[in-house]
């Protein structure tokens, strides 16, 4: 009687340690995912302001607005994919994450 009392207890702990571990995991994602779209930000800002020194020289201006736009088609179709991939399911952080068994009491 004395051990499913210790199992009972050990059976709460358990549950309340994956269910923290689980909220902790949810707000790591939540997390990268916003990171991803600071990181997504600055490299295309990155990547324009390059373009533009890039092309500062009498030879190369001309080339500047296509450079430009070619980064901006890229960033357009990199979030349309990024939307229709996560839309469908491949990309949600829910997909990655560890799943705990349950150790609530039955």
């Amino acid at each position: 009687m004395r051990y499913r009392a210790h199992a009972r207890e050990h059976r709460i702990i358990f549950g309340e340690i994956f269910e923290k571990l689980h909220k902790m995991q949810e707000l790591v994602m939540w997390i990268q995912g916003e990171m991803s779209l600071i990181d997504l930000v600055t490299f295309y800002a990155m990547a324009v302001l390059f373009c533009y020194f890039l092309t500062t020289s009498e030879r190369t201006h001309r080339a500047r607005v296509w450079m430009i736009l070619n980064m901006a088609l890229s960033l357009f179709l990199e979030r349309e994919l990024y939307g229709y991939l996560s839309e469908q399911g491949h990309l949600t952080p829910v997909s990655y994450q560890i799943t705990f068994p349950d150790f609530s009491l039955v």
